[in-house]
């Protein structure tokens, strides 16, 4: 007799989100901590001083990860405020962080000139590049940028998805490592329990948007995305201040603590309007990828698509597609038929 069966294969089972994150930051502490070592002076650059919810939601979780390190930020600025001069008589043999994101490569060319400019003018110190997706669409723009990382002994790349870290791997001759996207430092985050209900479209309209739009017979699913400041008072004010000390950055170089406070404050007003934007949902679509990232944290299920170039594809094929709350859909109609589905 024949003993021998067929077998359905096992599928894993998918993780809660709460399990996910706690995972996430495991990873992040493993991959960063040999890297800017307990009590290390470090200079954090390139503040987003722009309304993109998600690159304010990865300047908190960096700075709630390195205070958790005991590290000491001696100096922190954006692409405007940026001195040399300053910067060297602050860090002298500190360690350089350049903030993570999307911005590696030549899509969004004035930060990446912001970076290599930084590279340049700091051959002795130690570089780090937090974690970051990388896309060139210029072959004499990555050719520079070779050139200039290639030839600093002491710059680490660190990359958020493999797609990344494999383009990282074979272009550059750096370290590098694969690491989360740095707003999952920031933890699980407070969700409102009473959801308002329904669905909502947090969609890209910038240089990333891949074009894909709900068919028009779901116009009446809000549709929405990060592009612009939500003004109020506060918000005001601290960009008031913020801009006189952009403004005469040598002069007013000793209020170097309260412009570092003034940063966290704008980030603070931009992740809340994110938050208050997601939190109360019952499920979103999104091409953000902190859009899916803020889900998650929230609790929010979510359906992500990809943007123009694949990041997100990676990112989520790299950490979350296990997720109990997160659904991948490669297409608007496909998302809003997931959509129907969960609710």
């Amino acid at each position: 007799m024949n003993l021998l069966r067929t077998s359905t294969p096992m599928v894993p089972p998918k993780i809660s989100a709460t399990d996910l994150i706690l995972s996430l930051q495991k990873k992040i502490e493993e991959v960063l901590k040999p890297l800017i070592p307990t009590g290390a002076s470090v200079a954090l650059f390139d503040f987003p001083d722009h309304p993109n919810v998600g690159d304010s939601a990865i300047w908190l979780g960096e700075k709630a990860f390195l205070k958790s390190l005991g590290v000491k930020i001696v100096y922190s600025c954006s692409a405007v405020t940026y001195s040399k001069a300053i910067l060297s008589n602050k860090l002298r043999d500190g360690i350089i962080l350049i903030s993570g994101g999307g911005n590696l490569g030549d899509l969004w060319p004035k930060i990446q000139e912001f970076r290599e400019r930084v590279v340049l003018d700091f051959p002795n110190n130690k570089i780090v590049q937090l974690p970051q997706s990388i896309f060139f669409k210029g072959k004499g723009n990555l050719l520079r940028a070779k050139r200039v990382f290639n030839s600093h002994p002491n710059l680490i790349l660190v990359l958020r998805d493999q797609q990344s870290l494999n383009f990282a791997r074979n272009e550059f001759s750096n370290s590098s490592f694969l690491c989360p996207d740095m707003a999952f430092a920031l933890g699980s985050l407070n969700r409102d329990q009473c959801a308002k209900g329904g669905m909502a479209r947090l969609l890209r309209s910038d240089l990333e948007a891949s074009g894909a739009n709900l068919a028009e017979s779901n116009g009446s699913i809000e549709k929405f995305d990060w592009v612009k400041d939500r003004s109020n008072f506060s918000f005001r004010v601290n960009k008031w201040v913020l801009n006189v000390l952009s403004e005469f950055p040598k002069r007013l170089s000793f209020l170097q603590g309260f412009r570092e406070s003034v940063h966290d404050r704008l980030a603070f007003n931009r992740l809340s309007r994110g938050i208050s934007d997601l939190r109360d949902r019952e499920i979103i679509i999104t091409d953000r990828l902190h859009g899916h990232i803020l889900s998650l944290l929230l609790g929010v299920p979510n359906i992500v698509m990809d943007n123009s170039y694949g990041k997100v594809r990676s990112f989520f094929e790299t950490w979350t597609k296990d997720c109990a709350i997160a659904f991948w859909a490669n297409s608007p109609e496909e998302a809003h038929r997931i959509c129907e589905e969960r609710l």
